[in-house]
């Protein structure tokens, strides 16, 4: 794994305004998982599951994730927001998912900026590293940028129980 990830949360306090911007979109992921639609958006981390946006940057020079799949407990569906452009932002690599005979399908060259991939999170994928050709330089915005979106388990709770305050 060879990337930014910037977690942002309903409760965090700045000034981007992330969550009124994409809240459209969120709740047709809601929709989609089978949730109402703020049904975690209020939740915090005492309550098992909270909502998630995930600013993810795959930096030029290799900026990569492995194959994956998300747990089905309350991230039913991946939800991705495409913020860069194959071909313009950086020229190799993007996200993939493996069909039945294990195959890559690459999906980057079909989506242009604001486009949204909605899949099931049980679907096995990954990200083909970004211009491994170039020098990689973490202090730079250029790359493959993405804003994924939905709920996940607190780290407050482990296997269903909620954590001790020791644990």
């Amino acid at each position: 794994m060879k990337l930014h990830c910037h977690y942002l949360f309903p409760w965090d306090k700045n000034d981007f305004k992330i969550f009124e911007y994409f809240h459209e979109m969120y709740k047709m992921s809601q929709y989609i998982g089978g949730y109402a639609d703020d049904e975690y958006i209020n939740c915090t981390p005492k309550d098992q599951f909270v909502t998630r946006f995930q600013l993810m940057h795959y930096p030029l020079g290799g900026g990569h994730i492995q194959v994956h799949q998300h747990p089905g407990d309350a991230f039913k569906v991946t939800t991705i927001s495409t913020l860069s452009v194959k071909g313009k932002d950086y020229q190799t690599g993007g996200v993939y998912f493996l069909n039945e005979n294990g195959e890559k399908v690459h999906l980057d060259e079909h989506l242009d900026f604001g486009d949204v991939v909605v899949s099931y999170a049980g679907l096995v994928h990954g990200v083909d590293a970004v211009d491994p050709h170039k020098k990689l330089d973490w202090k730079t915005i250029d790359g493959r940028w993405t804003l994924l979106f939905g709920n996940v388990v607190s780290d407050q709770w482990l296997d269903g129980q909620k954590k001790s305050k020791d644990g």
